[in-house]
């Protein structure tokens, strides 16, 4: 399969050597991306608070109304420097990612059936320097990539359901497949 490129990552353009190429916009003069979102993606800026001892972070907050399903379980996971995990998605949860260490460049595709964006490819990088919360729906494949070659990347999950052991919510895909447009640099 070859690599569909994202019009929005401009390490990911087919660059000719010879000639000069025009990347488009990716944010508008709001600092807004021009991305098209999955349908029901949400992303929200975290606003780190520091003074001369320190900082804080609020990671999750009922009362940002982003949803009313529970936080039942929170997981602290790292990725390996390079490395990515995905892809993979859900039946029954909703992923509520946090990055707060390390660059993590989460790739999310939509192929619901009957979504209003099925078939969109979309990215993010999560971290100190860009604090977000992510939200991924169910039935939305996702995948995070550390973008260091030397430091492992942290982050936290608020997923609407505690883990199952028994019975875990995750359908797996390799990196290379038939399914989602994407190829991994």
């Amino acid at each position: 399969m070859s690599a569909k490129r994202s019009k929005y990552d401009r390490n990911e353009f087919e660059l000719d050597p010879a000639a000069p190429v025009l990347i488009p916009a990716t944010v508008n003069a709001d600092g807004v991306s021009l991305q098209r979102q999955i349908h029901d993606v949400i992303v929200r800026r975290l606003q780190p608070i520091l003074d001369s001892r320190g900082s804080v972070m609020e990671a999750w907050d009922a009362r940002w109304g982003i949803d009313d399903l529970p936080v039942t379980f929170t997981e602290v996971a790292m990725v390996r420097p390079g490395v990515v995990k995905g892809w993979v998605r859900h039946a029954k949860n909703t992923d509520r990612v946090v990055g707060v260490r390390g660059d993590l460049r989460w790739s999310l595709y939509d192929d619901r059936e009957g979504s209003p964006t099925c078939g969109v490819l979309n990215h993010f990088v999560l971290g100190p320097r860009n604090p977000i919360l992510l939200v991924i729906p169910i039935g939305v494949w996702h995948a995070a990539w550390n973008l260091s070659s030397t430091e492992e990347a942290i982050f936290l999950n608020h997923p609407t359901r505690a883990y199952q052991h028994a019975e875990p919510d995750k359908e797996l895909l390799p990196l290379e497949n038939d399914v989602i447009p994407y190829q991994f640099p």
